[in-house]
């Protein structure tokens, strides 16, 4: 399954495999009087291309930040030096390429991961894509493609220049199987990842913490009735499945998940209750055992929706999404939520409402650096935003 077609991984998108899109909400609230509404239209990330989106940031620095995503089908690479966004040249192999995640080790190795499609007898083969930047250009790395057709990866955690995972699933006879990728300083390697039988598997987020240390979640799902949570757990030698929560009785999802330590860690996605009444959905790991934790939701009816989080660490954590504003047309409005050591609150966008914006990844260095991206929509239009300890801010 391609990350464009995951439920709210992108605003256009709007699919969670066999699920049914749905698209009404009630507005949030008033953008931020100190930070002021924001055009659409106004400078700031590039556009090079017709349709432009933005899914994954991680930032090093307030001078060093990288985002990825992708430029008329084609892959998209930008980076913030501490004054401007510029686009930095990069890979885009075969068709219909674009890139999901991307993280960052040093000003000299990052990683940014995707997939794109290739002729094959069949008519088209997606395949994984991983990049890597050197400090000075970015280039092409060999990576595993164990599935016939059907290859993708939808997240990337490095923590250290010998220590990386990249996730995602690959499909055999038309069933997805997770699919988890290993970094040891030379090569990426196949890694053995639990899958429950019966069940299509899918992992969308991934977290390395330490070797002994990573977290991957994602969903797994047989039709539209039945859909539910997965969190797997690197020990060092294994992946193994941990038990997680599921609370939408008519289904639930986790899209990203980030980790602070061994004890402290966050995954966030949506949860279906009924009546396509998607509601966020925020789970935290203690060391023990993963727990729901209360968070808001703008829209009694939904859908409001997380896709990207990062935690810096145990009170400061931030989890971004979106959801619609029937007040505005049905438009997507962008979701901040931040955890303060004791509750999740709703921050507001600088957005202006109705500019029909969405957010699906997150990145914190410090209390007064953090940022986020995603993208307007009609025509799609990349967005970034900064925190700088006080209000967000467009960039």
């Amino acid at each position: 399954m391609r990350p464009a077609d995951r439920f709210g991984s992108r605003p256009f998108g709007w699919v969670v495999g066999f699920v049914a899109a749905v698209t009404t909400v009630l507005a949030l609230f008033a953008p931020s009087a100190s930070a002021g509404p924001v055009s659409p239209r106004s400078p700031g990330t590039p556009n090079p291309g017709t349709s432009n989106h933005l899914d994954a940031v991680s930032a090093l620095s307030a001078k060093d930040v990288w985002a990825v995503g992708s430029t008329d089908q084609s892959t998209l690479i930008v980076h913030w030096n501490g004054s401007v966004w510029t686009r930095v040249a990069g890979p885009s192999p075969g068709t219909d390429g674009e890139l999901t995640g991307v993280s960052a080790v040093s000003a000299a190795d990052v990683w940014a991961v995707g997939s794109y499609e290739v002729p094959c007898d069949v008519g088209a083969k997606r395949e994984t894509l991983i990049l890597h930047w050197n400090g000075k250009a970015w280039s092409k790395v060999s990576t595993p493609n164990p599935g016939a057709c059907d290859n993708e990866l939808n997240a990337v955690s490095a923590d250290s220049s010998t220590d990386a995972w990249a996730v995602g699933s690959y499909a055999v006879e038309g069933v997805d199987r997770t699919l988890a990728l290993h970094w040891n300083g030379k090569a990426w390697a196949r890694v053995a990842s639990p899958n429950t039988k019966g069940f299509s598997n899918v992992l969308y987020g991934t977290s390395a913490d330490s070797s002994t240390d990573a977290w991957a979640v994602g969903a797994r799902f047989e039709n539209a009735a039945c859909y539910c949570t997965v969190t797997l757990h690197w020990n060092g030698k294994s992946w193994n499945r941990v038990p997680s929560p599921s609370p939408g009785s008519a289904g639930s999802q986790l899209d990203a998940v980030s980790a602070d330590s061994s004890k402290d860690a966050w995954a966030v996605g949506w949860q279906n209750p009924g009546a396509a009444n998607y509601k966020t959905l925020i789970l935290r790991w203690n060391g023990m055992h993963w727990s729901p934790v209360s968070s808001p939701n703008p829209n009694a009816s939904g859908p409001d929706v997380l896709l990207g989080v990062s935690v810096r660490s145990a009170g400061d954590a931030w989890a971004v999404g979106e959801y619609t504003d029937p007040t505005h047309g049905s438009e997507q409005d962008a979701l901040i939520l931040h955890w303060n050591g004791s509750s999740w609150s709703a921050v507001p966008s600088p957005v202006a409402p109705a500019a029909n914006e969405a957010l699906s990844g997150a990145s914190a260095t410090s209390g007064t650096n953090a940022w986020t991206v995603g993208q307007y929509r009609s025509p799609l239009r990349t967005l970034g935003l900064r925190w700088n300890g006080a209000t967000w801010s467009k960039t």
